[in-house]
This record gives C-alpha cells, sequence and structure tokens, in this order.
C-alpha cells in the first residue's frame, strides 16, 4: 500500500515545566486513493529538555461520519535512536486530543493489535516522510 503524507500546521512554544522551546508538526497519513489512515502530532525540544520526542498518532477511520470511537490513541517516543511504543501522551498535549484521537491503546497492545504492523509502517512513513521533523 502506498502512502501519503498531508502536512498541516506547525508551532513553536516554551514548555512549562522545563522552559526549553518546543516544536509541534501536525498531519495526516493517507492511503494512496484512499482515506485517512490517522492524524498524528510530533513534539520534540530542543537542546537537552527531559521530554523525549513524541509522536502521537489518531490511527482509524477519519472523515465525514466517524467519531472518536472509530479511532485509537497511539503513542511512541525515541529513545536511544529508535521509536517505542508507550502508554502516554506527551507534556503539553492539547487536553482534548483523546476525544478526538480516541481511546488510548497500550503500547503492549500494539503489538497484538490486528494492525500493529500497519501502524509500525505508519509511524516509520511518517518519521522519514515529514521533513519538519529533526530526526
Amino acid at each position: 500500500m502506498t502512502l501519503e503524507l498531508e502536512t498541516a500546521d506547525a508551532k513553536t512554544t516554551t514548555c512549562d515545566c522545563c522552559g526549553a522551546t518546543t516544536h509541534t508538526v501536525w498531519g495526516f497519513v493517507h492511503e494512496q486513493g484512499g482515506g485517512a489512515r490517522c492524524a498524528y502530532f510530533v513534539n520534540w525540544a530542543e537542546g537537552r529538555s527531559k521530554h523525549p520526542p513524541h509522536i502521537a498518532l489518531g490511527y482509524g477511520a477519519w472523515g465525514d461520519g466517524t467519531t472518536a470511537a472509530d479511532r485509537r490513541s497511539i503513542y511512541a517516543e525515541l529513545h536511544s535512536g529508535r521509536w517505542q511504543f508507550v502508554d502516554n501522551g506527551a507534556p503539553g498535549e492539547p487536553p482534548g486530543q483523546v476525544q478526538v484521537f480516541g481511546a488510548p491503546l497500550r503500547a503492549r497492545d500494539v503489538e497484538q493489535d490486528p494492525r500493529g504492523g500497519e501502524v509500525k509502517e505508519t509511524l516509520d512513513f511518517i518519521v522519514r516522510a515529514d521533513d519538519r521533523l529533526p530526526f
């Protein structure tokens, strides 16, 4: 399946807890000729922040007639040069994000989910294809 990236907006802020300059970019991943596979947010801080780079995926059906019940929130963080699924959202994440992205899927359950391989493929695609990312 060929994937396509649709970049959306970006913002730069200051972290409330550590004072680091933080960046957030977001967008969608589409299946070629089909609908959105997921929406995503990527957060990272400049310099030596205590917060690792973080990706939040709203994975599942998007578009007219869909709700958060049709999606799951899936999170990953960059540790030692490798993306790992985690159970939590990023610090400073929008408070209503779960109401849009769907109920969180625990990291250990991503492997067992029928679409677990597809989720990994999508995460790798975002990291490679979104040229706004510094890693």
